[in-house]
């Protein structure tokens, strides 16, 4: 037992070590820089859009987003959920994500997963 258990220690070593070599190392095309971002527009088939990319993000059917303007600021949040009706008030925060740009891509990471979202059919352009 104890043989297998210092087996599979050199085992898992081993591949950490291949992972952290192969995470490691430079790719011949480094990733485009990703810069903070706008939406190019505000308009109601963009907002559902983004609206549609960001629900599945917190994983809800529909949300509802925070007061920002996309195209001027370079975040968006997305509101709780409203309380029930046997609920007097929630604890519940926003979810807040920054847009980013990186090559043509636009991206929203939420700052509390980290999770890249792209925002595909949505045009976004640099801020300032």
């Amino acid at each position: 037992m104890t043989d297998f258990k210092a087996r599979s220690i050199l085992v898992l070593s081993a591949m950490l070590a291949i992972a952290g070599c192969t995470l490691s190392g430079t790719s011949s095309s480094p990733p485009d820089a990703e810069i903070p971002a706008v939406l190019t527009e505000n308009s109601l088939p963009v907002m559902a859009k983004l609206k549609s990319h960001l629900a599945s993000a917190v994983g809800r059917a529909r949300v509802e987003l925070g007061p920002e303007d996309p195209t001027m600021m370079t975040f968006i949040s997305v509101l709780p959920p409203r309380p029930g009706t046997l609920e007097t008030h929630s604890l519940a925060q926003p979810e807040t994500f920054d847009l980013r740009l990186s090559g043509d891509a636009c991206y929203a990471i939420s700052r509390k997963t980290q999770d890249r979202i792209l925002l595909d059919g949505i045009e976004c352009k640099p801020a300032g």
